[in-house]
């Protein structure tokens, strides 16, 4: 016998009213999602779609049909939610660093990433993550192998430094005065030489690059900067 709303193999047919308009309460949601994941955890439930590959024209077809559509800010921070607190396996991690490798993105869409991160500040505590995630992989890596860059210049506290060095010069070379062009913070007392001042404002100085060239070259002298360190970094 055939249950209202179902076909003959028990499963609902389309515009069955079986459970419109009804809302599950919270605590029978959290029933049913708890059951689900250990179902799944223990190997008693299985995804319809574990192990199968989706055609490439199936993939196409729910790109276009995805374009366009904006997530509200509600429904992000659900998500957001949902996410927090759930920890990848290990394997879990190599399999989406696999599916990643070689995915070179179009120039339209690095403008629309660029355009998303524009003007948004990083928390503290989400640099301190970073800085965290980038020294375990270092670490791994081993420094010893691998060049350092230029005065540590992907370290944040010395692009703070340059930024605040720039600023202060009002963006202009402080020997020739060119503006909007590009633009090098010059250590008055040396880098290697005085590790105390590497970080002080008041011991860098705005350079356009052709006279900052000039400067380590030691061909010419700027009033407050001493010849004998002209010829230094």
């Amino acid at each position: 016998m055939a249950i209202q709303g179902r076909n003959r193999n028990g499963r609902f047919v389309e515009g069955h009213k079986f459970n419109l308009g009804k809302s599950i309460p919270p605590e029978t949601r959290n029933k049913i999602s708890q059951s689900l994941k250990e179902a799944y955890i223990t190997g008693k439930a299985k995804s319809w779609n574990k192990g199968r590959a989706t055609p490439e024209s199936v993939k196409r077809k729910i790109s276009e049909s995805e374009k366009g559509k904006m997530i509200s800010e509600e429904t992000k921070r659900k998500m957001s939610e949902a996410k927090k607190g759930v920890k990848f396996s290990e394997g879990h991690k190599k399999n989406l660093s696999r599916a990643r490798k070689g995915i070179i993105f179009s120039k339209e869409h690095r403008e629309n990433l660029s355009k998303i991160h524009r003007g948004k500040k990083l928390s503290e505590e989400h640099k301190k993550k970073i800085s965290k995630v980038l020294l375990k992989r270092w670490d791994k890596l081993g420094r010893k192998k691998h060049k350092r860059s230029h005065h540590q210049s992907n370290n944040r506290k010395y692009r703070e430094w340059r930024e605040a060095v720039f600023e202060r010069d009002n963006y202009s070379c402080k020997n020739c005065g060119k503006i909007k062009c590009y633009l090098e913070a010059h250590h008055i007392k040396t880098w290697v030489d005085y590790p105390s001042f590497r970080y002080k404002v008041d011991n860098g100085i705005t350079l356009c690059k052709r006279c900052h060239k000039l400067i380590v070259s030691g061909t010419l002298n700027i009033p407050g900067i001493p010849p004998a360190i002209n010829n230094h970094e």
